[in-house]
């Protein structure tokens, strides 16, 4: 029988479900996540979890982080310039988009693996493909977990992302839930939250914090 634990004591049987299925219902605990890392010799596979669950980015804004992108406006930082655009109703019901391009911090445990990466491969992307130097799509990404085991989507490596924020910075009372908005790349809850404005510092502490200091 297959049991996946949902916090807070619950858990079900997926047993029946398919691998997949699995897949998008489970968030691993952070000595899962150590233990899974801890077993992969991959530089490239082990870039493809960390990324996800380390800066909270979505599966398709991973796969289209470019190098030039890599450090570009602060030290030890990645812009994400291509995201999914959302879309909110203004005050008047009228629908307005836009892409949720931000800036965010890369802790110092990740950092010097994923430099060392790049700095390996001559794709402009940071993830190319194993074959040429394109883009990965979504669904390759999807496939790679798939084929060495790794029990979550990388959809679900950006849930793990929110969940230990939250679980580390409450316990130390130092949450704020508009810088990590800013950082995931959420959109506004109304037009007077202010994203990214003096708060630079404060998501470098935070994702120091949670993820660096833990390894």
């Amino acid at each position: 029988m297959t049991k996946i634990n949902l916090g807070n004591g619950f858990e079900r049987d997926y047993s029946k479900y398919n691998y997949y299925s699995k897949q998008r219902l489970y968030i691993p605990s952070w000595d899962e996540y150590k233990e899974i890392l801890s077993k992969i010799n991959d530089n490239r596979l082990l870039i493809m979890i960390r990324l996800p669950c380390e800066l909270g980015i979505s599966p398709y804004a991973m796969v289209n982080l470019k190098k030039i992108n890599f450090d570009r406006d602060k030290p030890r930082s990645i812009f994400v310039e291509k995201a999914k655009s959302i879309t909110w109703k203004d005050k008047k019901g009228r629908k307005k988009s836009r892409m949720r391009s931000r800036l965010i911090p890369i802790n110092s445990s990740l950092y010097p693996l994923l430099k060392m990466f790049i700095d390996t491969n001559d794709s402009p992307y940071i993830i190319p493909k194993e074959r040429g130097d394109g883009a990965m799509t979504v669904q390759n990404v999807i496939r790679v977990y798939k084929d060495n085991d790794i029990p979550w989507t990388p959809h679900r490596g950006r849930h793990f992302f929110k969940s230990q924020m939250r679980l580390v910075l409450i316990k130390k009372h130092m949450y704020d839930e508009t810088v990590i908005r800013w950082i995931m790349g959420h959109k506004p809850r109304d037009s007077g939250e202010l994203y990214g404005m003096d708060s630079w510092d404060l998501a470098v502490d935070y994702v120091e914090e949670v993820f660096a200091r833990r390894f």
